[in-house]
């Protein structure tokens, strides 16, 4: 089996039974959470906080199997809190940091938001 985890900014797939890693990079900020797709053919990995005043938090899809980045979103000011996989894997929910806490549903093949609704406070 694998596992993955991240370190600082970087995303890390260990092959559980070889002992093998390998480095997913692409971010340039912390990385405050992993998500795995149900399958774990995908991985997702989101940013601590946004890399200035004036930039989003990144979100980077990854391909396990080439360690290929699929796709990469931005949406959440702040910092992304969590991450998650709809069953069927095409869709992928982000949830930012507070103040914003926004939820957004992506869609994972199409690239694209497919909803986002602003949290209460």
């Amino acid at each position: 089996g694998l596992f993955a985890y991240a370190v600082e900014n970087i995303l890390i797939v260990e092959d559980l039974a070889t002992r093998d890693q390998r480095y997913l990079v692409h971010h340039t900020q912390r990385l405050s959470c992993v998500a795995a797709s149900p399958d774990c053919s995908t991985l997702a990995a989101a940013c601590a906080v946004a890399e200035s005043s004036s930039s989003y938090a990144d979100i980077c899809v990854w391909d396990v199997a080439s360690g290929q980045r699929k796709c990469a979103f931005q949406y959440h000011p702040t910092a992304v809190q969590a991450l998650s996989f709809s069953e069927g894997g095409k869709l992928l929910v982000s949830v930012g940091r507070d103040p914003e806490r926004t939820v957004v549903v992506w869609d994972v093949t199409e690239g694209q938001v497919s909803a986002a609704q602003q949290g209460v406070h």
